[in-house]
């Protein structure tokens, strides 16, 4: 059985909350809602591709200086 995203409490609640603030917090929540989605969401889909290639460098040199010291040996 699969849970439901927000129970009927839980909407009253956020409705209450969403009329407490005014038009105002609703554009600023809105607002807030934009920035997370696009920009946080894509500046970690960044971050995550800069660390895999981090780590493939990383593991790239390790190979190479491993075939180095075989060589000087």
């Amino acid at each position: 059985m699969g849970r439901t995203l927000m129970s009927p409490e839980d909407a009253r609640l956020l409705w209450e909350i969403a009329a407490g603030l005014g038009i105002g917090g609703l554009i600023g929540i809105g607002l807030t809602w934009l920035v997370l989605k696009f920009f946080v969401s894509s500046y970690l889909a960044e971050k995550g591709k800069n660390l895999a290639t981090k780590e493939d460098i990383a593991e790239i040199t390790r190979k190479i200086e491993g075939v180095k010291s075989e060589y000087l040996a």
